[in-house]
């Protein structure tokens, strides 16, 4: 009887063999067989949910035959019982549970490493649902769609670690400074806030810390949370009389990291358990590290006691990333996706968007859903047409110098290709009246990429579908099911 590892092995084997005989995209190579079941085989690695268009349309039977091939006992094998986590790597897992142990495996990869799975979680103590399927266009599960599982656990789940968070001249204090609190947590700095504008790396680097004290000290009782969860959790404690096992709860942590102080700044009674909370924590030498996005002393409505107690540790800016910190942001980033970006073209994007790493990172992923679903190569031209409102000014001037080449339309009618070979209709049915169902997901799967590819007003969608520009079309949100992407 061949054990479980040798099942996973023998997929990967023959998965990877298959790929070897056609041209297919570097990100492919990072597809991992996670849990199965009997109707259920669960995949992790797709970088994006941008990919799932691609592999649902382009590869999916070269996954199906594998299966067939290595474990048709766990078949039938289709779009509704294999199931895509977004970027999921394998030492985020662990089992899920299943009504019957028997059929369920844990898969280890050909090194040993356990490939089991988890639901991420931000919070500590708090339950993440996830409904477990794929869909490149987001919100569109059916309503009355329950979760397949739901994933209660005691430990935090850090996403960052210290090492990957790009230092540079203006947030190289910053990092220092998370490392020292590694290095001596309960001495260095205590109580340490990180604070700085949204997307500047504040919770990359409170993540970071707890990564790295957890993986030196796998003892430690870490608790993190935003502070919106500290307050909710408060709350509900008040109304069950259970506020020893709150303060139990929180007093007891040896590494205590808040996230978002600043939306608790309006409640007094909160801000007082707070700070009862973290001289407790400090007069036994746990270490406190709390984010926000303004200094302490800044926060208008933050009472003076917990002020005073956050000031007398370390208060630091993070800084905004300078340019080569920026360049660098989006190389790694794009790697991480799997998203062709030249060197020319990162530079361009870190000088023109202006803003948080966040405006990047989405303008990076706009630009991996271009060259995924048209198969288009990503160029300074391209980027300056489909990014024209993160660019500002600088999107004019480029769009005055280029000369009329019709590009915007040509990307319609790529779109329109597409969607029509994918959804079995024609240009005639989609710009029509007709309402009946396979011609209107067609029709919101068109919009949607209009949208979000070409950047369409409503009224140019209004008068390209139904020459009326006061119409307002149905957006792919109120009702595409995730099967039909």
């Amino acid at each position: 009887m061949e054990s479980k590892s040798d099942l996973n092995a023998q997929f990967a084997n023959a998965f990877y063999r298959k790929l070897e005989n056609q041209s297919s995209p570097s990100w492919l190579a990072k597809l991992k067989m996670l849990e199965g079941k009997k109707g259920k085989i669960t995949f992790g690695g797709i970088p994006h949910k941008a990919y799932w268009f691609d592999l649902k349309r382009n590869h999916f039977s070269i996954i199906v035959d594998v299966l067939n091939e290595v474990c048709p006992h766990l078949g039938p094998f289709n779009k509704k019982t294999i199931i895509f986590q977004e970027n999921e790597e394998s030492d985020a897992f662990k089992p899920l549970q299943s009504e019957n142990p028997s059929e369920t495996f844990k898969l280890k990869a050909a090194s040993g490493n356990s490939l089991s799975m988890e639901q991420k979680q931000k919070g500590a103590h708090h339950k993440v649902k996830s409904d477990g399927s794929s869909s490149f266009f987001k919100g569109m599960l059916t309503s009355g769609e329950e979760s397949p599982f739901e994933v209660k656990s005691d430990e935090p789940d850090f996403e960052f670690k210290l090492e990957s968070f790009i230092a540079g001249e203006r947030n190289l204090l910053a990092a220092r400074a998370c490392r020292a609190v590694t290095e001596m947590p309960g001495s260095a700095f205590n109580p340490f806030v990180i604070y700085g504008v949204s997307g500047s790396g504040k919770t990359h680097l409170l993540q970071g810390i707890g990564r790295e004290l957890k993986t030196r000290h796998p003892e430690l009782n870490v608790v993190y949370l935003t502070a919106e969860q500290f307050l909710n959790d408060f709350i509900h404690s008040i109304r069950g009389q259970k506020m020893n096992d709150f303060r139990e709860k929180y007093r007891n942590a040896d590494l205590f990291l808040l996230d978002d102080l600043d939306l608790i700044a309006s409640g007094k009674q909160v801000q007082q358990e707070l700070l009862n909370t973290l001289n407790h924590l400090r007069q036994k030498k746990k270490q406190i590290v709390i984010t926000s996005r303004d200094a302490p002393s800044r926060i208008s409505q933050l009472t003076d006691g917990l002020c005073n107690r956050l000031e007398s540790g370390l208060v630091i800016d993070v800084g905004v990333p300078d340019m080569n910190s920026r360049i660098e942001i989006l190389v790694n980033k794009a790697q991480e996706k799997g998203i062709p970006l030249s060197n020319d073209l990162a530079e361009f994007m870190a000088k023109h968007i202006t803003g948080s790493v966040s405006r990047l990172e989405g303008a990076l992923t706009r630009l991996g859903v271009h060259t995924t679903l048209l198969n288009e190569p990503l160029s300074i031209e391209l980027a300056g047409m489909n990014l024209r409102d993160l660019l500002g000014k600088h999107a004019e001037s480029m769009e005055q110098q280029r000369p009329l080449t019709g590009s915007r339309d040509l990307l319609k009618e790529r779109i329109l290709m597409r969607v029509c070979s994918h959804f079995q209709v024609t240009e005639k049915d989609i710009c029509s009246k007709r309402r009946d169902q396979g011609v209107l997901k067609a029709r919101q799967a068109t919009i949607y990429l209009f949208r979000e590819i070409t950047m369409m007003s409503l009224s140019e969608m209004g008068r390209f579908f139904w020459q009326n520009p006061l119409y307002d079309p149905q957006f792919p949100e109120k009702g595409l099911p995730a099967d039909e992407v």
